[in-house]
């Protein structure tokens, strides 16, 4: 399978934590560095990500893009981002 494209971002110092089960080499880790994609099997209902920041940020922008794949099945069909008001 050839590699995805991913674009080169920066973003801040943070701790990740997900309930998905991870496919192969594609780590939230390795998405949020930029370095490629994330790919989970199976989502439930009750599965997330947590991003905590080491230091308090100012998000200016979200991004949150399916990738197209052969299976449809595979495909991002609906997300929600959810914050807790501290």
């Amino acid at each position: 399978m050839a590699e995805p494209v991913v674009t080169s971002h920066d973003n801040p110092q943070a701790t990740l934590d997900t309930s998905l089960k991870i496919y192969a080499q594609y780590t939230l880790a390795k998405l949020y560095s930029g370095h490629s994609v994330f790919w989970a099997l199976n989502p439930q209902p009750d599965d997330y990500i947590t991003v905590k920041f080491e230091t308090p940020q100012i998000i200016k922008r979200l991004v949150t893009q399916p990738v197209k794949c052969a299976v449809k099945s595979h495909h991002f069909v609906a997300d929600h981002l959810c914050h807790p008001l501290f």
